[in-house]
């Protein structure tokens, strides 16, 4: 084979293998670049989108934590208020698609979604209740499938207080995973055409992805699972790539939850990713196919034209390259262009063997001296090609020196978006010798192997070699010192924005007392612009006078002592108080170089301490004048406060029994009666008593009560003592047992007889009456009757107040304990006009009551309702089951109650006003009385009233379920 077909076939495959070089090398480090580029991005737009799921979680659960909290104690203390009073707040509907109320047997109290059956639905397994009533903190549930439903959900649960502290009921938010609110602008993101977000918790459960049939399914359901969501679930965070279970190879990225400690991820195909870089590949390979055809057409051309008369001279080399050292060319040549080049390139050839050694040698020490430099040094030449590239390039850029040798530079360490300027700037110097950077350091970016960026400071020198001009760099990576200075900036930015939000006045000065450091709270306390305040002295700063005061503070610490004073100063038109520390600043060989000055103002604290001090004063002054032992005892019974009656009547001061024992202050007999109630206080209890005390022969009787102490941590650290001498109460409180009595016996009896002659005589035993006079007999009967039951009312009170009444439970049937009232009550609702009605959809509702007890109720009751009835009116009796509650109420439409006798209306002796007493009678202990008999059987009275349209009075009593019912 020729040498000129040698020559052309060398030059076609020269240059496609070095196109086809260039363009896969620099297709493969934009590829990589972009890869990386593309999943940092990724991971990134992941973590903003996780950062963002787990706000809209905290924001949910804010949300049922303030409304929790907003509860009000009424309403928790009636379930059967939660329903309305949940539907009431609307805004929760918006972040969940139910919010329900549990009690803590799991029963659900209240819902938004009506169609759920509150009281029927029980949920007490479930994980979110159990975690919230255990642990007293909000949680969030795995995914689970709602059991009315089916749709899979995520439940958010918030226990709720009641006013004792105590988990009263769990409040719950239910998020649906089909609907689109549960992620909100994310659920329709993509990662490119086809790719797509999902969340799945850590074992591996499906609990978002665009094809909601997998959702609440294992991910590896069918049989597949993907290398990525394998390492994921095993704690990966981060970008990675995998083939998911349809043969797609994608980027995936994936990023932790906060709040759930779910795992979000994200696939991008990568054929999507890569589709630019790729067309772009194919056309740079036809380019490089076309541009070796074309050379090597030339070429063929050229060698045919010009290689000829060189076939001697190449015999010649031949032998010069056997020989391996240079031999003189003999014979003669031609006076021609071949002729003069042989002599000429001889000449050269020797001048070349003398100049190699010469340049071996020099380059030798060069080289020395640039591979043990300590920055990067590159040489190009005119072109741009790199024609040097020490050790330390090597390790800057990661490029071999082989790697870049002859390669242009602009290709290798200038960053894409500045090449446009670089070239710019070659073509300059090439022309000129002259460039705006030469001999100049400056700082700029460049490009490494990898596609990174790092800054580095770049000095350039010029060099004129014939006509042409070459270059040489000298670069150092400041990556580090970049890093380092930031590191500082941003140190110092939040050191500021730290000390500037502190509620302190925070400085530095040094040890000649002028101001290097001081933060915004200067400005807001004194007006100081701490901008203005650096350096100058402190003297210049406060004035003389102001100055004055922490001089002697400021000498000390220099001094190397740390000071700490409470000082006064006048500023903003009012007295500053400052509690001020004075720090020195030590340098290494122990001298003070400086002071460190932090202010705290202490002003609310020193007037609050002037209030109590007075709150503390009017407090001994109240307490010394009333007619009541008073004192406060710690923990170690001990007194903390005694006020001068309790001190009178040890016959001590005040003064002297503070820090008394009550065991030395009051004796041992009266220590020992109050060690049960003692202890009772101290573990929370308030606690009231009755003793009495025996002195000189004279028994007193008093009354205490114990309130215990509590800190802002619940903590009893204490208790309040309060005696009163009853002993005049109990002396009027016997005169008011012997006068019941004494009614019980001496007016009840003959009334009782009174009442039953009259009643024959009504009845035409002694014979047909006329009519005035039976009219007159019926007038008295019915005052006897009066009489009668309002001294049953004041022994039945007393029976009350004394403990003395009994009651016999069993089981009743109410329906007709109601009926039996409305019988009882005919005759009386007859006087009035008035007719009643019993309205209930109920068969048969049992109770545990005294039969006649409940009966004596309703016919109050009834009574009540008939007497402030209009004539011809009517009162309704109603029976209903309310959850697990029989509940009776009496309507009459009569004039109402006016609002401000509601808080006294179950009261002894109370009634409307003046007017219905003058109108209706009565001796207002009947509603007295009903109370506490409901209550001691276990039940509730209310009322509820409309002034001018009647009222409604109430029982609730719990209802007995029978098997046989």
């Amino acid at each position: 084979m020729s040498i000129k077909t040698r020559i052309t076939l060398l030059v076609v495959a020269i240059v496609f293998s070095t196109a086809f070089a260039i363009t896969s090398a620099s297709q493969y480090v934009l590829k990589e670049g972009m890869k990386e580029t593309i999943n940092a991005e990724q991971f990134a737009r992941l973590s903003n989108i996780a950062n963002a799921i787990d706000q809209k979680f905290h924001s949910r659960q804010i949300l049922l934590e303030t409304f929790a909290q907003a509860i009000p104690a009424e309403k928790l203390r009636h379930p059967e208020q939660l329903q309305a009073y949940l539907a009431s707040f609307t805004t929760l509907k918006d972040a969940f698609d139910n919010v329900a109320l549990l009690d803590l047997n799991g029963l659900l109290v209240a819902n938004y979604n009506r169609q759920t059956p509150v009281g029927k639905i029980n949920l007490a397994d479930r994980s979110y209740f159990i975690d919230a009533i255990k642990n007293d903190a909000a949680t969030i549930s795995q995914p689970l499938a709602n059991r009315i439903n089916g749709k899979p959900q995520v439940v958010m649960s918030q226990p709720v207080h009641d006013k004792s502290g105590a988990i009263a009921y769990v409040l719950t938010g239910a998020i649906d995973l089909h609907e689109p609110n549960f992620l909100g602008e994310f659920a329709n993101l993509k990662f490119g055409k086809s790719g797509y977000m999902f969340i799945l918790n850590t074992d591996g459960i499906v609990v978002d992805h665009p094809r909601k049939d997998r959702i609440l399914k294992a991910s590896n359901a069918d049989g597949f699972s993907t290398t990525a969501a394998e390492k994921a679930l095993k704690g990966f965070e981060g970008s990675t790539e995998a083939l998911n279970r349809y043969g797609v190879y994608g980027l995936y990225s994936f990023k932790r939850l906060q709040s759930t400690n779910w795992i979000l991820g994200a696939i991008f195909p990568a054929s999507e990713a890569f589709a630019p870089i790729e067309l772009m590949q194919r056309k740079a390979l036809g380019a490089a196919l076309i541009l070796s055809v074309c050379a090597g057409m030339l070429v063929w051309w050229a060698s045919w034209r010009q290689l000829e008369p060189l076939l001697r001279l190449a015999r010649h080399m031949k032998i010069v390259r056997e020989k391996k050292t240079y031999l003189p060319l003999g014979g003669s040549f031609h006076d021609d262009e071949i002729g003069s080049l042989a002599i000429a390139f001889d000449a050269l050839m020797r001048d070349r063997e003398n100049a190699i050694a010469e340049a071996t040698a020099g380059a030798q020490h060069m080289n020395s001296i640039l591979a043990h430099a300590g920055d990067a040094f590159i040489s190009s030449d005119a072109q741009g090609r790199v024609t040097e590239w020490n050790r330390q390039a090597e390790e800057t850029f990661g490029w071999t020196r082989e790697e870049v040798l002859g390669k242009m530079l602009s290709d290798l360490i200038v960053p894409l978006r500045m090449r446009e300027a670089h070239d710019r700037g070659l073509a300059q110097f090439v022309k000129t010798g002259q460039g705006a950077i030469l001999n100049k350091r400056i700082v700029v970016s460049a490009m490494r192997k990898d596609g990174k960026e790092i800054p580095i400071e770049l000095t350039i020198a010029g060099i004129k070699q014939g006509e042409q001009y070459t270059s040489n760099a000298f670069i150092r990576d400041i990556s580090d010192r970049q890093l380092s200075e930031r590191k500082l900036a941003d140190s110092e930015k939040r050191l500021r924005m730290i000390t500037d939000n502190l509620p302190a006045l925070i400085s530095y000065v040094d040890n000649d007392l002028v101001y290097q450091f001081a933060n915004g709270y200067y400005r807001t306390s004194f007006g100081f612009d701490p901008e203005k305040m650096i350096g100058r002295p402190v003297l210049d700063v406060y004035g003389a006078d102001n100055f004055a005061k922490i001089a002697e503070q400021c000498a000390l610490a220099l001094q190397g002592r740390r000071v700490h004073v409470e000082r006064s100063q006048f500023a903003n038109g009012k007295t500053k108080h400052l509690a001020v520390d004075y720090n020195p600043d030590f340098a290494e060989d122990g001298s003070v170089i400086g002071l460190y000055v932090m202010g705290l103002d202490i002003t609310d604290r020193k007037e609050a301490e002037l209030r109590q001090a007075e709150s503390e004063e009017r407090l001994r002054t109240l307490a010394d004048n009333l007619p009541a032992q008073i004192a406060i005892i710690d923990t170690r019974q001990r007194y903390v406060f005694v006020n001068r009656h309790l001190a009178r009547v040890t016959g001590l001061t005040p003064e002297q029994m503070v820090g008394m024992s009550m065991l030395e202050g009051r004796g041992a007999e009266i220590n020992a009666f109050v060690q049960p109630f003692v202890a009772r206080v101290l573990a929370g209890e308030k606690v009231r008593f009755q003793g009495e005390v025996s002195k000189d022969g004279k028994i007193s009787h008093y009354e205490s009560t114990f309130v215990p102490a509590q800190n802002n941590a619940g903590t009893v650290i204490g208790f309040y003592a309060m005696t009163f001498d009853i002993s005049h109460r109990k002396r009027i409180e016997t005169m008011k047992d012997e006068f019941i009595s004494t009614v019980s016996h001496e007016l009840r009896t003959p009334l009782t007889s009174i009442n039953g002659a009259l009643g024959l005589l009504t009845a035409g035993v002694m014979g047909d009456l006329p009519p005035k006079a039976r009219d007159l007999l019926l007038v008295g009967q019915r005052n006897v009757e009066r009489l009668v039951r309002m001294i049953t009312d004041m022994l039945d009170i007393e029976k009350i107040e004394t403990g003395r009444m009994t009651f016999d439970i069993a089981t009743c049937d109410v329906a007709s304990i109601i009926l039996q009232a409305i019988e009882s009550s005919k005759s009386y609702a007859v006087q009035y006009g008035v007719t009643m009605h019993l309205v209930t959809e109920l068969g048969n509702a049992f109770a545990r009551l005294d039969h006649d007890r409940f009966l004596q109720v309703l016919i109050n009751l009834l009574s009540n309702a008939i007497k402030f009835s209009e004539s011809d009116g009517t009162v309704e009796v109603a029976l209903t089951l309310e959850e697990n509650f029989i509940r009776v109420a009496v309507t009459d439409h009569g004039c109402g109650i006016p609002q401000q006798f509601y808080d006294s209306i179950f009261q002894k002796f109370s009634q409307a006003d003046s007017t219905n007493k003058r109108k209706k009678g009565g001796s207002g202990l009947g509603l007295s009385i009903c109370k506490p008999i409901i209550e001691k059987m276990g039940g509730q009275i209310g009322f509820t009233s409309v002034l001018g349209k009647g009222s409604t009075f109430f029982v609730q009593i719990p209802a007995l379920v029978l098997e046989n019912a």
